[in-house]
């Protein structure tokens, strides 16, 4: 569970965040909203770890990923690397299979004597194979990127001959790919074409984990979320709403967000 207790912030003598408290259930999924400036991007970093907070206490689950706005600029990625590696480097699939390899070469060459030994070793790396996803790896890959409109990109090609924005576009899948027990996503439809972002709503729609998402897509967080947490922009305080984002604003008569709501109707 996420266990999110009286985050405090400023920016000097600006206000951001006033002992802002939230909880996210496993497999619950919140959509993080409120006017441009309020500070859900901020909050977001902080649950992520990589921003502090003047006070107040952030729990996570044993495992999370986050994307963030600029994930083309704060995602390490080698250029050397194949897209497999970078995709399997994300729960060490990639140091499993190098395991697995160099127990089998040197099972090859073995003597009687270490035999035994490094045959209990190789059964615990073909262990470590399985439990991480090893056979389907390639499989649940390829699916991914081509959900994400990369169905081009194979997994042998080397990062370094991708675009930006394909680049950016890998980092989703790679989070993806580790299926955390929580997703904390910002924007993460900013850079995705229409249909890129209708596979991501249905991926989200059906995920078994937990999700803390800001979007300006009101299409993804009507399908997606079934919490709405609103950073009220005035008292810089969390307002939880039960449901899906017609609910709230069927609750709220929030007028400014139905009107954005419909003008994103009328563009599609």
């Amino acid at each position: 569970m996420l266990q999110v207790n009286h985050i405090h912030l400023s920016y000097g003598p600006r206000l951001i965040l006033d002992d802002a408290s939230f909880t996210v259930a496993p497999g619950e999924k919140a959509g993080l909203i409120g006017v441009n400036g309020a500070g859900k991007s901020s909050l977001l970093k902080i649950v992520a770890g990589l921003q502090e907070a003047d006070s107040g206490t952030v729990s996570l689950p044993h495992t999370y990923g986050y994307l963030s706005q600029d994930v083309a600029h704060e995602t390490p990625i080698v250029g050397g690397n194949t897209v497999r590696d970078f995709i399997f480097n994300s729960t060490g699939l990639d140091k499993a299979i190098a395991a697995y390899e160099g127990l089998s070469l040197k099972i090859a060459e073995a003597t009687n004597g270490t035999l035994p030994t490094l045959l209990k070793h190789f059964d615990l790396a073909q262990d470590a194979l399985e439990r991480l996803g090893y056979y389907d790896a390639d499989a649940r890959s390829e699916q991914l990127l081509d959900g994400l409109k990369l169905g081009g990109v194979t997994l042998d090609r080397t990062v370094s001959t991708l675009s930006g924005g394909q680049k950016t576009k890998l980092a989703l899948a790679r989070l993806l790919f580790q299926s955390p027990e929580l997703l904390l996503l910002d924007e993460p439809t900013n850079f995705l074409d229409v249909e890129a972002a209708g596979w991501l709503m249905e991926f989200l729609e059906s995920y078994k984990g937990a999700l803390l998402i800001i979007s300006h897509d009101l299409d993804l967080l009507d399908r997606s979320i079934n919490k709405v947490l609103r950073l009220n922009e005035f008292t810089h305080r969390l307002e939880e709403y039960r449901g899906t984002y017609s609910n709230y604003l069927t609750v709220t008569g929030d007028a400014l967000a139905l009107m954005e709501r419909t003008k994103q109707q009328q563009e599609r």
